[in-house]
Formats: structure tokens, C-alpha cells, sequence
């Protein structure tokens, strides 16, 4: 797992949030209670929302964060808002032939209170060994780069703001 921080420009970040804001009361969402595979929601009662970016954010967002991906022919690109009670039960990210998966953190602030915590464990570990463990952090990319299983934790309900990434898969 590689995890970089400050990994967008001030303008792309200020941009996507833009963006992201007006998508807001737009017909744009998917849920993942009707399009995630079953075993990515166990344990969860929340729903997370996804809408594909706009393709000018795309091509920027790709310009800045491919010198720290690994090889890939094309990157697929998605808004996630992880409502409450939502998250996202263990999985890898090496299903439908993805080479590997990242997330973007945009929210400015966010406090472990909140859940949301992006949980996995090493490879080669099991799940009773040590896990580590990432707060979100504003405009902080993590790459999983080794098919490392990780998870997301339930999103508590009593949160000042919804939990928002971007979500990116390279095939």
C-alpha cells in the first residue's frame, strides 16, 4: 500500500470539490446497495453513492497522479459519497481484471470518530494478524498496488459532513 499526501494541485482539489458540489442535486448517483456484489456488504446497513467524473477532471486528475501509480492502459474514475452507515466489507480490488485500485480523501477535515476508517492488511498477513489503518486526510492518495485486502469501516451517524473520494481502478 503507498500512500502520498498532498497528491493534487490547490486548483484540482478546489476544482473537484466544485464539481462534486454540483453534482449534488443532479440525477448523477448510483448506490451501492443495488450495484455493489453482495460480499462487499456485509455487516453494512448504509448506502454509498458513486457518479462517474466529468471527462476534463479526468484528464487533469490523470496527469497529476500517474507519476505515482504503477503501469496501467486505462484508469476508470469515480465521485464516491459514503453516506452513513455506510463502508465497505474486506476485499482485494483484483476482481474484473483491475491491476490495482486507489482512493483520493477530499473531505477537509476528518476526525476517527467519524468511522470511515480505511482498514487492511499487509500481504501475505492474515486476517488475525496486525492491521493497519489510514483516517482520511484531505487530498492523501492511497494505492493499492499489491492486492492487498483492506476494508472501510461504517461511516457513524453522527457526522458533520459526508465522506467523500474518488475512487480509481486501472485495468
Amino acid at each position: 500500500m503507498k500512500i502520498i499526501k498532498n497528491v493534487l494541485s490547490e486548483d484540482l482539489y478546489n476544482d473537484i470539490i466544485s464539481e462534486l458540489k454540483s453534482f449534488v442535486h443532479k440525477q448523477v448517483w448510483a448506490s451501492s446497495i443495488l450495484n455493489w456484489d453482495d460480499d462487499l456488504k456485509v455487516g453494512l446497513h448504509g448506502s454509498c453513492l458513486s457518479s462517474v467524473i466529468s471527462h476534463e477532471i479526468k484528464e487533469r486528475l490523470e496527469k497529476e497522479i500517474s507519476p505515482h501509480l504503477p503501469e496501467y492502459d486505462e484508469l476508470m474514475c469515480q465521485y464516491y459519497v459514503w453516506q452513513q452507515l455506510s463502508g465497505i466489507s474486506w476485499h482485494d480490488d483484483t476482481d474484473n481484471c483491475k491491476k490495482f485500485g486507489a482512493t483520493i480523501y477530499l473531505n477537509q477535515e476528518w476526525h476517527p470518530n467519524y468511522g470511515g476508517l480505511f482498514i487492511w492488511f499487509n500481504k501475505g498477513s492474515n486476517v488475525d494478524d496486525v492491521h493497519n489503518v489510514i483516517c482520511p486526510s484531505k487530498n492523501t492518495m492511497i494505492v493499492n498496488d499489491s492486492g492487498e485486502y483492506h476494508m472501510v469501516t461504517p461511516v457513524n451517524t453522527d457526522i458533520p459532513d459526508l465522506r467523500c473520494t474518488i475512487q480509481i481502478w486501472a485495468r
